[in-house]
């Protein structure tokens, strides 16, 4: 890292599209992800001119060099152990990751939770197109994640913030919902419906970086500090249930209670911590499932419920088929809060 400059945007990567290359010619015939160095992806972006005003420079880490649906437990700790380094490294102005799309979310709602205390800006980003795509979408979503992440970092504003496709995104509201279209995420029910995102949204220069409304859930959660001692295979673990029409009768909830129960198995304990219900409309689950929930939690698992529509939930349905106070009910979409109930059996721990 030079000396020269009065501040570094560190930029960590960890694979995904951005890094990933086109198989032949005609970009329909698919890619492989994760291909590309981080360093050479910054490159590809020309971000010297954004740099050469503040008079900062620009250092690339390879954390990890996957496809995002390979995320695990093990990548995230070592993407917190490195933002923990830097965060607290005085020379370093701003952090810019770069992430695949599929589980980009999650992976933004972990490091808003984990370092919602940091001084420094945070900024994640990623791409629907290949790094050798002719009409790749990377380095413009490059730039205007490190042009806000020294914008905010000027203002001495910190946060976590996705950038894509030149939008400023919550990480406890976004969500992924095309496979498809360069607009591939949105963060707050109003998106859905506009031609346009709100002006004040977008990444331009001179703009402050945002200041999203409080997220709401009747939920309160428990705050876990991240510690690099942890080793990763303590993490609890958390899994997550699907609700859908026609339902057996619970063949997953047996299997769980199967492998919670079974004194052979040496980690019995430690088997299933937690249990997401990705539930019906404003959060109701299929009455079959309810002997074996109460079972769960009779065993000491801890059971939230979620739904799995996209907004507009504050609390559960009074039609769900336990009583509430067996129970928790949260607003945030399920696979965040797999995360969010895991922090929290770890703050508690």
């Amino acid at each position: 890292m030079s000396s020269s400059f009065s501040k570094n945007v560190v930029v960590l990567g960890t694979g995904g599209t951005i890094a990933g290359l086109n198989v032949g010619e005609n970009p329909s015939l698919g890619y492989d992800a994760a291909q590309v160095a981080v360093g050479e992806i910054a490159q590809q972006a020309q971000v010297g001119e954004l740099l050469k005003s503040l008079h900062w420079g620009l250092k690339s880490e390879q954390v990890a060099q996957i496809d995002s649906k390979d995320m695990d437990r093990d990548v995230w700790s070592a993407l917190c152990k490195r933002c923990l380094f830097h965060l607290n490294d005085p020379q370093v102005g701003a952090l810019v990751i770069t992430h695949g799309t599929d589980t980009l979310a999650e992976t933004a709602y972990l490091l808003s939770r984990l370092f919602a205390k940091a001084t420094k800006p945070v900024v994640i980003t990623g791409a629907m197109r290949a790094h050798n795509d002719p009409l790749a979408d990377g380095p413009h979503n490059f730039r205007d994640a490190v042009d806000l992440a020294i914008r905010a970092a000027s203002a001495q504003t910190s946060g976590v913030w996705v950038v894509f496709d030149g939008v400023v995104h919550d990480p406890l509201r976004i969500q992924k919902f095309s496979a498809q279209s360069l607009n591939a995420f949105h963060s707050f029910e109003g998106d859905v419906f506009k031609a346009q995102i709100a002006p004040a949204r977008i990444v331009k220069s001179g703009l402050p970086a945002p200041r999203f409304e409080p997220f709401h859930d009747p939920m309160a959660w428990a705050s876990w500090t991240f510690d690099a001692s942890i080793g990763v295979h303590t993490w609890p673990q958390v899994e997550l249930l699907t609700c859908h029409a026609d339902m057996t009768n619970g063949y997953f909830l047996d299997h769980l209670i199967d492998v919670k129960t079974n004194k052979n198995q040496l980690d019995s304990d430690k088997s299933l911590s937690g249990l997401i219900i990705s539930g019906l409309g404003s959060g109701t689950w299929p009455k079959v499932l309810e002997p074996g929930l109460w079972r769960l939690m009779a065993l000491g698992v801890r059971v939230v419920l979620c739904s799995q529509v996209p907004w507009g939930q504050e609390r559960a349905a009074k039609g769900s088929m336990l009583a509430h106070e067996h129970f928790h009910f949260s607003t945030l979409e399920p696979r965040k809060a797999r995360i969010a109930l895991m922090l929290e059996l770890l703050a508690n721990a």
